[in-house]
Formats: C-alpha cells, sequence, structure tokens
C-alpha cells in the first residue's frame, strides 16, 4: 500500500515536467492584421530570446527543495502524530515523511514552471516596441 502511493506520487511529480511553453495572446490591432505568421513567430522567438537574456533568473530547483523540505517537515510531524494514534509512531514517522516528501516535490515542480512575472513583462514590452498589442498568455 506504502509503496503503491508513493509510486503514484512520484509519478504525478514527473508527469508535471511535461508543460508547454507560454505564449502572448495578441490583441489583433492594424499591425497585427497586417504582419504575416512568420514575421509574428520570429519576433515572438526574438523577444523571448532578448528576455532570457537581460531578465536574471532564479534556480528552479532550489523552490523546489525548499517545498519538498517543508512538506517533509509537515509529512513527518503528521505521521509521527497518526502512528501515535495508532500505536505505531515509527512506521507513521516513515510514511509520513515520504508522502510528504513526494507531495512537495510534486508541488514545486509544478509551481516551478510557471513563467516569471518578469520575464513576461519583458517580453510583452519587446513586442509592444515591435507593434503588437498583448492581452495575456496562454
Amino acid at each position: 500500500m506504502i509503496k503503491s502511493l508513493s509510486l503514484c506520487l512520484l509519478l504525478l511529480a514527473l508527469s508535471s515536467c511535461a508543460t508547454k511553453d507560454s505564449n502572448p495572446n495578441f490583441y489583433p490591432n492594424e499591425y497585427y492584421k497586417k504582419t504575416s505568421q512568420d514575421k509574428l513567430q520570429r519576433d515572438v522567438v526574438e523577444c523571448k530570446d532578448l528576455a532570457n537574456h537581460h531578465v536574471p533568473k532564479g534556480s528552479k530547483w532550489k523552490d523546489v527543495g525548499g517545498t519538498a523540505v517543508e512538506s517533509t517537515a509537515l509529512g513527518t510531524a503528521a505521521g509521527a502524530l497518526g502512528g501515535a494514534i495508532v500505536g505505531n509512531t515509527g512506521r507513521g514517522v516513515g510514511v509520513g515523511a515520504a508522502t510528504g516528501a513526494l507531495y512537495g516535490i510534486y508541488n514545486g515542480m509544478k509551481n516551478s514552471a510557471k513563467e516569471d512575472p518578469n520575464w513576461q513583462k519583458f517580453v510583452e514590452q519587446c513586442l509592444a516596441d515591435k507593434g503588437y498589442k498583448i492581452y495575456g498568455w496562454s
């Protein structure tokens, strides 16, 4: 039972890594309407490359690790409490720690897949300088 739960949580965490790259949504102003899709794609790639070069990024793995550590501590405490109630504190601590760690890794990876708002604003400004209007991201 415990191994099955751990395996399921691990697979869920790994599946969260497969996220798509977000893209700007364009308002159909006059400039957008007269621009070819090829030029639009080149402009988006150019602005994303500039953002990658100029916007400092922190380590996403640091965030994932911090979330995993916090969840492991909470899982350990909850496991100890549950184990004490049913009479097997040691096993409760082990199960709680493992479950908390896997859940923390999953949440950390899921949250690290989100784009940095500063990076998005940089891309938006770059595209605005070219004549596009952005109304959001998808």
